[in-house]
């Protein structure tokens, strides 16, 4: 599980995992009067991209392959964070 946080902060910012194995993003951020919080992940390598995710939604994402993913975590109103998954 990689869990994003108040103020940008992704735990943890480096995961490994098995082929075939899933990692679930989860998202903490209030929603605010302005509309801002929703998160968005993006694994630019694999070519996946969650929906938009409110507090306390999940994205899970499965990796098929071997190899070393970057993933971006965006927030709408807040700032982007990123981290690596590697997978064998």
């Amino acid at each position: 599980v990689i869990q994003y946080g108040f103020q940008g902060l992704v735990r943890p910012t480096t995961l490994h995992v098995s082929v075939g194995q899933q990692v679930t993003f989860y998202d903490f951020i209030e929603i605010d009067d302005d509309g801002n919080g929703y998160v968005n992940v993006t694994i630019s390598s694999a070519s996946a991209a969650s929906p938009r995710l409110s507090q306390d939604q999940i994205w899970t994402y499965s990796f098929g392959q071997p190899g070393t993913y970057v993933f971006q975590i965006a927030v709408l109103g807040g700032p982007v964070s990123d981290g690596t998954i590697i997978v064998s």
